[in-house]
């Protein structure tokens, strides 16, 4: 038996996804929340812990994280799915995370002294990193999944 769905726009995307069995879904939900486990693991893991600067003074004027906070506050997928879709969100609740992540560029306080600059993240350490990774190996699992459900998938370049 061969089954064949085609689709132009957004509106037949989302009619395809609610006639697709109730089976596929779960399947996809689990697949989803597993990857996305797996993605805040490694992230977790590869964050490292400040080993410098751990006693915050009392003429402190910015905010103190202490050591380990980017570590701790990589929070597990919190689902996000409608009636239809598997959507799972992994996110580190850190608000310094971003620098982290991404670095800034030199900066200089008030009185014009150099604070120099966050580089950023090295590649084993960088959440950015294992999320593609981690989305590339789900999307291979979802297609398995897919075409063992008799569904033909085009693989096509993006």
């Amino acid at each position: 038996m061969s089954i064949e769905v085609r689709w132009e726009g957004m509106n037949e995307f989302r009619k395809a996804l609610k006639d697709l069995p109730e089976e596929l879904h779960s399947e996809a939900s689990d697949i989803v929340m597993a990857h996305a486990n797996e993605a805040a693991i490694l992230a977790r893991d590869a964050y490292p812990v400040r080993t410098t600067g751990l006693n915050p003074s009392l003429l402190r004027k910015t905010r103190w994280f202490p050591p380990g906070s980017l570590k701790s506050r990589v929070r597990a997928p919190r689902n996000e799915s409608k009636v239809l879709l598997a959507k799972f969100r992994v996110r580190s609740d850190a608000p310094h995370a971003h620098l982290f992540e991404y670095g800034t560029k030199e900066r200089r306080n008030k009185s014009g002294a150099n604070r120099g600059a966050m580089p950023e993240a090295p590649e084993n350490q960088a959440f950015v990193g294992y999320a593609t990774r981690v989305r590339r190996r789900m999307v291979v699992a979802l297609i398995a999944l897919v075409r063992r459900a008799g569904f033909e998938v085009l693989e096509t370049a993006a």
